[in-house]
């Protein structure tokens, strides 16, 4: 059973997503979060076998301090973003704090979002949990 993070502080693209996700992976669990303090706590729980993180986030940290967050506790499962920013340096500094996939909400299609999915959870294969 997968079990992924959304984090996403639109209430709609959020529920979206989490459609894909339940599509895709029948019988996996989807937790979500609006903002990376409700992320952080969940992530403490452990166990998510992948994240799906938007850059722009409600409150004082962005996704990508969240990433780096994420990353220094230790959790080594991948990370998709997907952001409206797709500018090089956002998609460079995601990468730089330990993103391994980056989609444009605004030019992705559901095919490609589906597809970056499966890749995490192929990755997710090769990746001991911490």
């Amino acid at each position: 059973m997968l079990k992924s993070l959304l984090v996403e502080d639109n209430a709609e693209f959020r529920a979206f997503m989490r459609g894909l996700l339940l599509e895709r992976f029948p019988g996996g669990v989807v937790e979500e979060a609006g903002d990376a303090a409700e992320a952080l706590r969940l992530v403490a729980s452990g166990g998510h076998d992948i994240f799906v993180i938007d850059i722009a986030l409600a409150g004082r940290i962005n996704g990508l301090a969240l990433i780096a967050e994420i990353r220094s506790r230790g959790r080594r499962s991948p990370i998709l973003v997907m952001s409206s920013h797709s500018i090089p340096e956002y998609q460079l500094e995601a990468a730089r704090v330990g993103a391994d996939w980056f989609l444009s909400k605004v030019t992705c299609t559901r095919e490609q979002i589906v597809a970056a999915l499966e890749r995490l959870v192929l990755l997710r294969g090769r990746i001991p949990e911490s």
